[in-house]
C-alpha cells in the first residue's frame, strides 16, 4: 500500500495533462512539489511512470496501466463527493418513514407538506403497517424514522421521543338517533351496533380492557381492518365507533358526526417518534426529525 494516497492524486493530474507545470497549476502547488510526489510514487512502486523527451512527456507501459485504474478510482471519488455534497445540501436523497394509518391521517400529513415545500428533491418512502410491524422494522434498522402509538409492544430497544397524547372517543352519526345530551356508560353503548378494528390491531386490546373494567364486554357487530374503515362505517350510519378525536375532527366540526358524552373514556394514548440509534441520520433525516420534535412535549 502506498504510504501517501495524495501521490495518486498528483499522478492523476500529471497524467491528465502530461505536464508537471499544468498539474501544479491545477493542484495549486509548486512544480517541485509535483515532481517530488511523482518521484516518491515511482520509488514505492519500483518503476518509472513517465518519460520526458524534450518538451514532451509520455507514459511508460506501467504508467499507462496505472493511469487506467487510477482514472476509474478518481471518477468514483468525484461522483461520491458530488453526491455527498448534494445530500448535505438536501438536493437529493431519500427518507424511509414508517407510520400507522392513524399517525398518517391525523398527524403526519401536515408535516409531510411542510417538509416537501422546503425540500422538494428528497424522496419520501412510507411504510404503513401495524404497530407490531413498525417496531420490528425499526429494531431491524429497515427505516429511518418511525411514528408509533402506545401501547407499545415489549421487548424492543429503540429510542422513543414523546410527541403528544390523544384521546379515543365514541363517535356516531347523528342519523343514528342517540341523545347528544345524555351521558352514556360503556355498558350503554352495547345496546347499539359497535364497530371495531380487528383483534390483531393493538388498540383493540385497549378497548376490550376499557369495556371489561366497566363491567361489560366489547362484542362488535362489525370488525374492520383499520381506523379509516371504522370512520367510514360510522358515516354510513351503521353504528358506534371509538376513534381518536383528532382523527374525525373535521366530521365533528361540520356536524356530520357526533362525539358521545361518556361517564369514562378509554386510557389516553401517546404518539412517539421511534428511531434506532444504530441508524445514522442523513441531513434530510436530521431536519425531518427537527420538524417532528418541534411538537414534542
Amino acid at each position: 500500500m502506498i504510504s501517501n494516497l495524495e501521490y495518486y492524486r498528483t499522478f492523476f493530474a500529471v497524467g491528465s495533462f502530461l505536464s508537471f507545470t499544468r498539474a501544479a497549476d491545477y493542484l495549486c502547488v509548486s512544480q517541485p512539489a509535483v515532481s517530488q510526489s511523482i518521484r516518491r510514487l515511482e520509488e514505492e512502486l519500483g518503476c518509472t511512470l513517465f518519460i520526458r523527451s524534450g518538451k514532451s512527456m509520455f507514459f511508460t507501459a506501467e504508467g499507462q496501466e496505472l493511469f487506467r485504474h487510477v482514472k476509474i478510482v478518481m471518477k468514483e471519488l468525484h461522483s461520491a463527493e458530488y453526491y455527498v455534497s448534494k445530500l448535505s445540501a438536501l438536493k437529493t436523497g431519500e427518507l424511509v418513514i414508517g407510520a400507522t394509518e392513524t399517525c398518517i391521517r391525523f398527524y403526519l400529513m401536515d408535516k409531510i407538506r411542510h417538509f416537501r415545500s422546503s425540500h422538494p428533491d428528497i424522496r419520501l418512502i412510507f411504510r404503513g403497517a401495524t404497530t407490531h410491524d413498525l417496531c420490528r422494522l425499526i429494531e431491524n434498522s429497515e427505516m429511518d424514522i418511525g411514528l408509533v402509538i402506545s401501547p407499545l409492544p415489549e421487548g424492543y430497544s429503540f429510542h422513543t421521543t414523546h410527541v403528544r397524547d390523544f384521546q379515543d372517543v365514541p363517535v356516531v352519526s347523528k342519523k343514528l338517533g342517540l341523545d347528544p345530551d345524555r351521558i352514556y356508560s360503556p355498558d350503554d353503548l352495547t345496546a347499539w351496533p359497535l364497530i371495531s378494528v380487528s383483534e390483531e390491531n393493538i388498540v383493540r386490546q385497549l378497548l376490550e380492557k376499557w369495556f371489561f373494567e366497566n363491567h361489560t364486554l366489547l362484542n362488535p357487530a362489525y370488525t374492520v381492518r383499520n381506523m379509516s374503515m371504522v370512520a367510514q362505517f360510522i358515516r354510513e350510519d351503521l353504528g358506534i365507533g371509538i376513534l381518536p378525536r383528532e382523527y374525525v375532527a373535521a366530521d365533528l366540526a361540520s356536524g356530520t358526526l357526533m362525539e358521545l358524552k361518556m361517564t369514562s373514556l378509554p386510557e389516553t394514548r401517546s404518539l412517539y417518534i421511534a428511531t434506532n440509534p444504530n441508524v445514522p441520520f442523513s441531513e434530510a433525516g436530521r431536519q425531518f426529525m427537527e420538524l417532528l420534535t418541534a411538537d414534542a412535549r
